[in-house]
């Protein structure tokens, strides 16, 4: 019986810290091979524009394949097409009768027991952490865990003493998107890759193109279209106070924000099912939130050319918000509250607090404490609203607008 190790992931791409998790699980586990298998629609991340499977195959290979004989990258659930359960992957892996073991971060190993089917995970394969000790509780946290996958599962675990390195894809793609040079963070071969093939380069986005999107999202906005102009006026409004490079981006953000604010909750829920994307077991007692996150989930397949992180985020944060909004994510939402075509007295009442106060000959520091102060504001008549009908507060809303309380002290106390 062979040792066999299964590392899986998207590989968006793949970088210097996927190398060093996988030379450590090689190491610590003496296999006898490892499979790397990049996924094809992951459950549980978004994947933009640039993360086509096959490309993510082809700078997997180039990563991973050089560094030890016994590494195969393998297309297996890029040819089973779909969402990629690691459930259904590991019961292929175990018709050889190897032995097996799963790597995984941390953030993966304290969630395993909400994936599918994690009883399956835990029957076929040894689960291997690979740690990110951020704070003093998280080596708890997985002992923790780990302690309660044996006992409801029967699971084994090993922790590995060597930490992952701090880096992300995200990291990276952010990194080649501001033109820096991502050489110290990915491989060779890999690096050679994103520049023969143009990938994680930020697109310009031109008046001619954003004409043509008006034109294909009208279609996805049954009697929004009017609002939906309402918000791109106001997104480049505040846009040219906030973020006048990104004023393209946030223009083509607004124009999608609403585009499958028509399909019904069932449309919703297939959507999320389609795409991967994980809802929260009590998605049913706040509905009107979920245009945003199947809006975000459909952009980079109807719409690929503004499938960039940012222009997905702020969509996909347009209703509830989170705790550490970017100014872009803030723009789309509070445009979508004032645009000039809504007549609800909160969002009359919001549009009226802040352009009242807004002035051309306001410092930086003002600026940023009337968008701040006008955020809270939002996020408070929310809240009032949704207790006032009894309905239901998403945790996200709840977050965002802690968030922004605290953030707006401390930028008070800075300019008292």
């Amino acid at each position: 019986m062979s040792r066999v190790g299964v590392y899986g992931g998207t590989f968006a791409p793949p970088h210097n810290g996927h190398v060093a998790a996988a030379e450590s699980f090689l190491r610590a586990l003496s296999l006898d091979r490892l499979y790397i298998i990049p996924t094809c629609v992951p459950p549980h991340k978004r994947l933009t524009a640039d993360d086509d499977p096959e490309v993510r195959l082809a700078l997997a290979r180039a990563a991973f394949e050089p560094i030890d004989p016994r590494i195969t990258v393998s297309d297996m659930e890029i040819r089973r097409t779909g969402v990629s359960y690691t459930a259904d992957t590991l019961t292929e892996l175990s018709r050889s009768g190897d032995e097996l073991f799963f790597l995984c971060g941390t953030d993966m190993f304290l969630s395993m027991d909400t994936w599918y089917h994690p009883e399956i995970i835990f029957r076929l394969a040894t689960i291997v952490c690979v740690p990110r000790y951020e704070d003093g509780e998280s080596r708890t946290d997985l002992a923790r865990k780990a302690a309660l996958y044996k006992e409801t599962y029967g699971a084994s675990t090993r922790i590995l003493d060597t930490e992952v390195l701090p880096l992300s894809s995200t990291d990276v793609r952010a990194a080649a998107e501001r033109g820096e040079d991502i050489g110290a963070l990915v491989p060779p071969a890999v690096l050679s890759l994103i520049r023969e093939r143009g990938l994680y380069t930020v697109k310009t986005i031109t008046n001619e193109m954003l004409d043509a999107l008006r034109a294909s999202v009208e279609p996805h906005l049954p009697r929004r279209m009017r609002h939906t102009l309402g918000v791109e006026a106001a997104a480049a409004r505040l846009g040219a106070i906030y973020l006048p490079e990104k004023i393209p981006e946030l223009r083509a953000a607004a124009l999608l924000h609403d585009i499958t604010k028509h399909k019904t909750f069932e449309e919703h829920l297939e959507i999320c099912r389609e795409c991967g994307v994980p809802l929260p077991d009590d998605i049913g007692f706040y509905p009107k939130t979920l245009h945003a996150i199947t809006a975000a989930a459909r952009i980079p397949h109807l719409f690929p050319d503004y499938a960039s992180d940012e222009i997905v985020g702020g969509v996909r944060w347009h209703t509830t918000g989170r705790s550490g909004m970017t100014t872009f994510e803030e723009i789309i939402y509070l445009a979508d509250y004032i645009e000039d075509t809504r007549t609800f007295p909160d969002c009359v009442t919001l549009r009226e607090f802040f352009w009242g106060q807004y002035r051309e000959d306001m410092t930086a520091a003002e600026k940023e404490l009337l968008l701040l102060r006008t955020l809270v504001r939002s996020f408070d008549m929310t809240v009032a609203g949704l207790l006032e009908d009894g309905a239901c507060i998403a945790d996200d809303t709840f977050r965002a607008r802690n968030d922004l309380v605290k953030r707006l002290a401390i930028a008070e106390n800075k300019n008292a």
